[in-house]
């Protein structure tokens, strides 16, 4: 880019380069540098050799370069090297015939007939792997490789290369699968399959897949949707699926065979009711009703816990200085955590200012020592660090020094008694530090933060709890892996009681028909939002459709399937979005109705509302009340200090000493009127 910020006709604008705006040039360069040749860019004009405008511009711009190559005369094994803006099979086989050696990343839909392993598939593997395919005499190649992202590269006229020398010729093109320029419609033109003749490149590559995929009719993925079935119609029974394996891939084949019927579910009352015990261990049963904060904080906060949070804070003082332990006791911990308890609700700038004269906060200074609570603080500790695998380890732990913490805490939680419904949703622990595992959540309160996947009672108690490190995907041998979110739901679930008629809500961001089948035969029903594109085959009317001015509010529609014996039915519904929900164990019957608020009208409306959003509605939202349960405190705070200035701002003169504020707004109206003010003489 020549950076140019008047106004041109052959101005661009590049948002990949350091250079954003300027004058786009073709360069032809030599790897350290020297420029050979250099065309600027002028549009469908630029000045490239016109026997090569049938190939298209990119192609055009290379073959140019290669004339100029040629044209010095010298005898050298040129090997011209481009990215995926250029690459195409006219362009590999005309640098070929110049006798020219080239290499150049290509685009995945280029490469369409070529049978390499999918991206999708390379991804899973890990960084390194390599797939790739080679004629017969070894001059045309054909390689895929992962490395953070998915690297496709072919190369004409090349010797045959072992899987280093494949690693070595991607090296030479560190950022060709993500190009910066825009596509031209004329170098797509006739390149829409990589290969002039698909059937004769499959008959020359040395390809596994040539003997397994010669009959179409015995591909699963070949078969069109069945059509849909109506109940008053259909005499042929809905046809059982197996419950898919551990493997993804065989499960999306799987579902390729469900079956999508127009008919409401029905469950009774004695389906869905609970069997469970909700009743207190007597251990809890006393501080449930009678307890107080202390009584109740020191049952998840226990001794022994303090005990090994006192151990492990000593041990890292003597692993950092021998010669000056911490020596910190149990007793003097408690009283650290009584500080920490204190500046959460009275809140400082600075955490030294609790120890100033002149503002300080006294009962912090009675505690400790500013000197002593810093040295505390810097030495506190939770695990020990020589026990901590390192990142190559695959036991490798990015918590563990707070696993011992979560694992305790997790274990408290799970003593309280579960009701029978319960919620799964992300929690944003707020912070603005410097961290890897700092997520961005737009849509929730506090945006930046730890994530955690939480497991949550209707009442906003907190059950069980998982931090988002990115690498959490663990999964019991018996259980089938629904992906990394699916398995959030399955290891937050395990502590859930079977076949007693739990149920769990959760949003789209986890719905899914293969989680939803298991959960059912661990005897746990559950409901939640989901994205369309995951009910295979399901004909529920689009977004489209149903955002037409011509269907009104209220709307609905509802079909069932079958999946391994069990019932499950999807459910979409109009109001001011469309929304989709998938279930076990309700549908939209009966139907309510609910009142809106008309924008067009400016009025309040009523419009039919089926039961499932109902029961969604009013049982998922136990982790946003969790939410809400930890920011009343910090609100009732500043609603305080606002109260206070809002007395203060009202009143004249030397502020009252009386504390109501009704009383002198009543003083103020007996007051009268202003009196008359005479003008001067």
């Amino acid at each position: 880019m020549i950076p140019y910020y008047g106004r041109h006709g052959c101005k661009q604008h590049i948002k990949g380069k350091p250079i954003r705006y300027g004058f786009k040039a073709w360069v032809g360069a030599t790897r350290l540098g020297y420029v050979l040749w250099m065309e600027p860019y002028q549009g469908a004009t630029t000045m490239c050799n016109t026997i090569y405008k049938e190939l298209g511009l990119g192609a055009s711009v290379v073959l140019t370069f290669c004339d100029v190559l040629i044209s010095r005369g010298f005898d050298l094994p040129y090997h011209v090297v481009f990215d995926n803006f250029f690459t195409g099979t006219p362009l590999l086989e005309e640098i070929t015939k110049k006798g020219l050696r080239c290499t150049g990343t290509v685009r995945e839909n280029r490469t369409s007939s070529c049978p390499l392993i999918t991206s999708k598939l390379l991804k899973k593997k890990e960084r390194g792997a390599v797939d790739y395919r080679t004629t017969h005499d070894n001059t045309f190649i054909i390689a895929k490789w992962h490395d953070n992202n998915i690297f496709s590269i072919a190369s004409y006229a090349m010797p045959y290369l072992n899987q280093k020398q494949i690693e070595e010729y991607l090296a030479l093109i560190n950022d060709g699968e993500n190009s910066e320029d825009d596509l031209e419609d004329s170098d797509t033109e006739g390149n829409e399959n990589f290969y002039e003749n698909g059937d004769d490149l499959l008959h020359d590559l040395e390809s596994p897949l040539e003997e397994e995929n010669d009959d179409p009719d015995n591909d699963p993925f070949m078969a069109g949707d069945p059509p849909l079935i109506n109940e008053a119609t259909a005499n042929d029974q809905v046809p059982q699926v197996p419950f898919p394996s551990t493997s993804q891939a065989s499960r999306r084949a799987t579902m390729r065979g469900l079956v999508w019927k127009v008919k409401k579910i029905v469950l009774n009352s004695d389906q869905t009711a609970f069997h469970g015990d909700t009743t207190y261990p007597p251990e809890l049963k006393d501080e449930a009703t009678t307890g107080t904060p202390y009584s109740i904080f020191s049952h998840f906060i226990t001794s022994e816990i303090v005990q090994r949070i006192v151990e492990e804070s000593n041990l890292y003082s003597v692993q950092k200085n021998v010669t000056k332990p911490l020596n910190l006791s149990e007793t003097e911990l408690r009283k650290f955590m009584a500080i920490l308890i204190y500046m959460s609700v009275i809140k400082y700038p600075n955490v030294r200012l609790y120890w100033s004269n002149t503002v300080g906060f006294q009962p912090i200074k009675d505690i400790m020592t500013v000197n002593r609570f810093e040295t505390i603080r810097r030495f506190l500790h939770f695990n020990n660090n020589e026990k901590h695998l390192p990142k190559e380890h695959p036991q490798h732990d990015r918590l563990h020094k707070i696993r011992p913490i979560i694992s305790h805490l997790n274990e408290k939680f799970a003593l309280v008694p579960m009701e029978q419904k319960l919620s799964i949703d992300e929690q944003m622990c707020a912070t603005k530090v410097a961290h890897f595992m700092k997520q961005y959540l737009p849509n929730k309160p506090h945006k930046w933060g730890f994530k955690l996947y939480v497991m949550c009672s209707v009442k906003g108690y907190a059950h069980k709890f998982e931090i988002y490190t990115g690498q959490e995907n663990e999964r019991l041998p018996d259980e089938p892996d629904f992906g990394p979110v699916g398995n959030v739901v399955v290891r937050l679930a395990r502590g859930v009681p079977r076949h007693i008629n739990h149920i769990i809500y959760f949003d789209n961001f986890y719905t899914s028909v293969p989680l939803v089948t298991y959960l059912a035969k661990q005897g746990i029903y559950s409901l939640g939002t989901v994205q369309s594109n995951r009910l295979v085959n399901c004909k529920l009317p689009d977004k489209k459709t149903m955002m037409k001015k011509s269907v009104p509010r209220g709307t609905y529609d509802e079909q069932m399937t079958e999946f391994d014996g069990i019932d499950l039915t999807a459910v979409t519904w109009k109001d001011n979005k469309v929304v989709t929900f998938l279930s076990s164990y309700v549908g939209a019957e009966p139907v309510g109705q609910v009142e809106s608020f008309d924008k067009a009208n400016k009025t309040r409306i009523k419009i039919s509302c089926p039961h499932i959003i109902k029961e969604y509605n009013a049982h998922m939202g136990g982790v946003d009340l969790m939410d809400s349960f930890i920011g009343r405190l910090e609100l009732a705070e500043v609603l305080a200090k606002v109260n206070n200035s809002f007395e203060l701002c009202n009143k004249r003169g030397r502020p009252s000493t009386s504390n109501s504020v009704e009383m002198e707004i009543q003083a103020k109206k007996r007051r009268g009127p202003a009196q008359h003010i005479p003008p001067k003489d």
